[in-house]
């Protein structure tokens, strides 16, 4: 495989929109999805963090473990919802408009439009994600509206003063919502900032894309920590240190040598450790309240013990720490006998109210109703044990979409396509390193990008206005040259 720098002459080139019954028919099933996602999932599922959200919300503070935008979005929506309803509602609402605008670019049928909407929507993954309101549920619908203006800019064969000022603020968006979304979002902001800015004639070499993704990257998570501090006045908790306390816990079981911090309650020997590690979480060792474990800490100065301590043995003993990592990540796409919540949220959990007094006057309890008792009670045991909860499936069909997109290299599509897939993979790429335990909603930006590639796929090529330009930054040879 070689290297073709040579830049094209035309950048981008514009493609009409899809037919119009499509056009016509997809804003109504929009809508009549919506009407039966909120009679369905109303008022919307809180696990432990989502009530710790809302708990901050209804009683006026905030901390940066969890997102502080949402919170303070939500101190708001509950000023005329309380409870979980007003932000299932909002994130429903833009979910679905994102799956409009992506369907209406890429599908021309109208039937086949609308089953294509409703396969982003009802896929029980990323159903049950939008259950769970909170900052899964946000980024999800981020991911969506990105999607859709990606496909959008791309097709129109321009980046348009609007799109670009919407793309800005989905960008501060996502990485507020989740820090691994930037990952995700790096080669589709290659592939918008290669395109004509505006009237513009002339566009950005890969090379300049790229350096200009990463800048926005950076500067998104600098926007992103001003307004968590200066704005939101948001409590400083280090939410890493659940990873590096479970990073040492694997360590320590690997080498045979105790590599706890220096606050960890008395009693908790190499023994203890041994004998509560497991890779698909550090749980057992930081929340046991029955045993010795490690308490989460706020101070500064043992948060800064606790990285050296993390640095120092992962440089100290690099090949236990990566196999702890791998056996944390295998977990992760191949949850082995797992609990149910590792799999979905199947529900409130009761103990919140118990938790979190402040809750009280609040409905965090999921309505009996009859059809998602049934869903949740019947298909999703049968659904668990099958691939559509397995993170390998969806590894294996992404890559199997990839190959396809490289071998056909077909214009805009297959270039989408390309981007989304090395999105997924190095989101993949950082849970390996970061990932604080295996639960399968960490997997769902994936799920909804194999979605979106595969009726990429399936959807007829658009019809180019110009003449075809190559869209990969390489060429390959053998059966792949032209």
């Amino acid at each position: 495989m070689t290297v073709d720098q040579t830049e094209p002459a035309q950048c981008a080139v514009a493609v009409p929109s899809a037919q119009r019954g499509s056009e016509v028919v997809l804003p109504f099933a929009g809508l009549s999805l919506f009407v039966l996602l909120v009679a369905l999932l109303y008022p919307g599922m809180l696990n432990f963090d989502t009530a710790e959200m809302l708990n901050q919300a209804v009683l006026g503070y905030c901390k940066d473990w969890h997102s502080p935008g949402i919170v303070l979005l939500w101190r708001g929506l509950n000023l005329l919802m309380p409870g979980p309803a007003s932000l299932l509602i909002f994130g429903l609402g833009l979910f679905l408009t994102g799956g409009v605008w992506f369907v209406r670019r890429v599908v021309s049928h109208p039937i086949a439009g609308f089953a294509s909407l409703s396969l982003l929507c009802l896929w029980p993954p990323i159903l049950n994600d939008l259950a769970l309101v909170g900052k899964d549920q946000a980024f999800i619908a981020c991911l969506m509206l990105f999607l859709a203006l990606l496909v959008h800019c791309r097709y129109e064969g321009r980046l348009s003063g609007p799109c670009l000022a919407f793309l800005a603020a989905l960008l501060f968006s996502s990485c507020a919502v989740r820090q691994d979304s930037a990952v995700i979002l790096i080669p589709s902001l290659i592939l918008l900032f290669r395109l004509p800015v505006g009237g513009r004639i002339n566009c950005l070499s890969w090379k300049q894309a790229t350096a200009l993704a990463a800048f926005s990257v950076v500067v998104a998570f600098a926007l992103v920590g001003a307004f968590n501090r200066f704005v939101v006045r948001a409590v400083p908790t280090f939410p890493i240190q659940t990873t590096l306390v479970h990073d040492l816990a694997g360590i320590s079981v690997q080498t045979g040598h105790l590599l706890m911090p220096d606050y960890a309650q008395p009693g908790l020997t190499l023994d203890e450790v041994r004998s509560r590690y497991v890779p698909r979480s550090g749980d057992p060792i930081l929340f046991d309240g029955g045993r010795p474990r490690v308490p989460l800490t706020y101070d500064k100065t043992e948060e800064q013990g606790l990285k050296h301590l993390w640095l120092r043995s992962v440089l100290r003993y690099p090949r236990a720490y990566l196999q702890h990592r791998a056996a944390t990540f295998l977990s992760l796409i191949d949850i082995d006998d797992p609990l149910d919540f590792q799999l979905y949220q199947p529900d409130t959990d009761g103990s919140m109210r118990r938790a979190y007094p402040g809750l009280s006057e609040i409905n965090i309890a999921n309505p009996d109703n009859a059809a998602l008792s049934l869903y949740r009670d019947q298909v999703m045991p049968t659904l668990l044990p099958t691939p559509m909860f397995r993170g390998y499936a969806y590894d294996s069909a992404i890559l199997l979409l990839l190959g396809v997109a490289l071998l056909r290299r077909r214009g805009h599509r297959d270039t989408i396509i390309a981007a989304l897939a090395t999105g997924a993979l190095l989101h993949q790429a950082a849970l390996f390193f970061a990932s604080p335990a295996a639960l399968f909603r960490y997997l769902y930006p994936s799920v909804l990008i194999l979605l979106a590639m595969a009726i990429l796929t399936l959807a007829p090529a658009p019809r180019l206005r110009n003449v075809p330009v190559r869209n990969f930054p390489f060429r390959l040879r053998f059966s792949l040259s032209r």
